[in-house]
């Protein structure tokens, strides 16, 4: 999983607007506590929803939504990043702020 947990008291009001306003970000909500929720299209879901691994009754692909959904009812700005990102090195970016 590959969040960014952005909350507004700590000055994000700028990341809120890119998100919104960046075509690469899709299922983007915000909601009356402050919260937003958007998916990066370079995120992962497929290879999560393939594994036979089970969380709670939940695929991780449902598990990470489902965190997504709370994270998000709560008024947070719950944001599943770009995983195939590259850092400078090559690595995979974890794109954690």
């Amino acid at each position: 999983m590959n969040f960014n947990i952005l909350r507004p008291e700590n000055g994000q009001k700028a990341a809120i607007e890119g998100v919104l306003n960046d075509p690469n970000y899709r299922h983007v909500e915000v909601n009356d506590k402050g919260g937003l929720k958007a998916t990066h299209v370079g995120h992962n879901t497929e290879s999560l929803a393939k594994t036979t691994h089970r969380f709670w009754g939940l695929d991780p692909n449902q598990l990470e939504q489902a965190c997504q959904d709370e994270l998000f009812r709560m008024g947070h700005q719950a944001i599943l990043t770009d995983e195939n990102a590259k850092r400078p090195d090559g690595n995979k970016e974890l794109n954690r702020q």
